[in-house]
């Protein structure tokens, strides 16, 4: 198997839906499955890159190095929202409350709104705040395990008092693997959902 194994098994989904006559006769179902097919490839191409380039220049500069780490989060988001949506367009299951993939968006979440983000968990008074921060000084930051720093506040009137500060490290690497992994095993039973249909 090569670097690739999510394309390897949506050109075998292509090869199968493109033989379907029901995708070819509703148009809207077939645009998007081939929406969905594109976005599959390009993503994972792009997290393949990330882990190329990680793997050959550490330390990173901090731009470069923050532009890694919000571009991947981004880059797992849109591809969890496209595996979705092909599960949708070839009505099989989505695994919607695994947790190893709502952990993901999650920390997505939390990166692509950092300045001021309602805590559903406790409550409308309560704001979240957070930075990506460097380990060791203001120039490097770690691009595959960066150190993230959190700030829960909760509104008093119209005062706000910090209630909570930490920080955690995400292993970016590991987070590409668990859900290249669970859309591994998605994809073939899909794949056999598919070849049991024809």
């Amino acid at each position: 198997m090569n670097n690739y194994p999510l394309t390897e098994r949506i050109d075998r989904i292509e090869t199968i839906v493109h033989s379907s006559q029901y995708i070819w006769k509703n148009k809207e179902t077939w645009s998007r499955l081939q929406s969905c097919i594109g976005f599959i490839r390009d993503t994972e191409a792009a997290l393949e890159a990330y882990l190329s380039e990680i793997s050959t220049q550490l330390p990173i500069e901090r731009g470069k190095a923050i532009l890694h780490i919000l571009g991947v989060f981004q880059t797992l988001y849109i591809q969890q929202v496209t595996v979705e949506h092909l599960c949708e367009s070839l009505d099989i299951k989505y695994p919607k409350n695994d947790t190893d993939l709502m952990e993901i968006r999650e920390i997505r979440n939390e990166l692509g709104h950092p300045t001021a983000r309602d805590n559903k968990e406790l409550g409308k008074e309560f704001t979240r705040f957070g930075n990506v921060s460097p380990l060791a000084d203001q120039m490097t930051l770690s691009a595959d395990f960066p150190n993230f720093k959190k700030h829960i506040s909760k509104r008093y009137n119209s005062n706000t008092q910090a209630v909570v500060r930490y920080r955690f490290n995400i292993n970016i690497p590991e987070k590409i693997e668990i859900q290249k992994n669970a859309f591994i095993t998605l994809l073939d039973n899909a794949l056999e959902t598919l070849n049991n249909s024809e």
